[in-house]
């Protein structure tokens, strides 16, 4: 029976040793708390990554990459824009060249008090911008004299009796409506029988003025004056001299212009 106890002993105590041995030990536990505290780092890790802060952190520096330029860099676009805005102002005046061309077409239309008569003094020497021509035993030649009133003028002469004549012809710029004045200077030199001086214009009412010069001073410089309503952008005009008998006559300074309004 002794026996018997101490053997039941014996395997209580190996029993208890066993429980004892396969017991977990108390510093188990703290490495549970160990994998729970890592958990709840983990979800703290987490939960900041989500975090508003962190993320609007992340957001705006991210946005960053994507924002509009600086105050400071402003002034800079302008400043670009007002060099574009340069550029173009300095292709201006080309177009302004164009309308230096259309200025320059307009300018063709006579205004008022420009002769629009070509070489009406005859100072090119001889009948540049006439045509000419003579009928009987008219003779015309652009003579100089530097020491008479005009230097440079028609000089227009018979030497034998009988119907002679000298007549010269111009196509002037007119413009259509506006009123003209015409005039020409003369000096009769040699009185003929009969000699006169006749012009006309080629408008729609032809206009037509004759002079008979019997009663002419002779050496003596005159000036005579007419005026016309050109019809046409264009108007002809056309001068003759002409005598029946020996007769010499200068003629000069030949012009026509629009007449000027008060």
């Amino acid at each position: 029976m002794r026996v018997l106890k101490v053997v039941a002993s014996g395997l209580l105590w190996s029993a208890g040793t066993l429980a004892s041995v396969c017991k977990p030990s108390p510093q188990s536990s703290p490495s549970s708390s160990s994998v729970i505290s890592t958990s709840s780092s983990i979800a703290s890790s987490s939960h900041s990554l989500v975090s508003p802060a962190s993320s609007s952190s992340s957001i705006s520096s991210s946005s960053s990459l994507f924002s509009v330029p600086s105050v400071s860099s402003t002034p800079s676009s302008f400043s670009s824009a007002s060099s574009s805005s340069s550029i173009f102002v300095s292709s201006s005046p080309s177009i302004s060249s164009s309308s230096s061309i259309s200025s320059s077409s307009s300018s063709a239309i006579p205004a008022c008090s420009v002769n629009v008569v070509t070489n009406g003094d005859f100072s090119t020497g001889d009948l540049t911008g006439w045509t000419y021509s003579t009928t009987g035993y008219g003779q015309g030649v652009v003579d100089y004299d530097a020491s008479s009133t005009y230097p440079y003028y028609l000089h227009f002469s018979t030497t034998t009796s009988g119907s002679s004549s000298i007549t010269i012809t111009q196509v002037m710029d007119t413009v259509s409506g506006e009123t003209y004045a015409f005039s020409l200077d003369y000096l009769l030199y040699v009185r003929g029988a009969l000699p006169t001086i006749s012009c006309h214009v080629n408008n729609v009412y032809t206009t037509t003025w004759t002079m008979l010069l019997t009663s002419t001073p002779l050496n003596s410089w005159k000036s005579w004056s007419q005026s016309y309503l050109a019809s046409s952008s264009s108007t002809t005009l056309t001068c003759t001299f002409s005598t029946s008998t020996t007769t010499v006559l200068y003629i000069a300074d030949i012009a026509s212009h629009q007449e000027c309004s008060d």
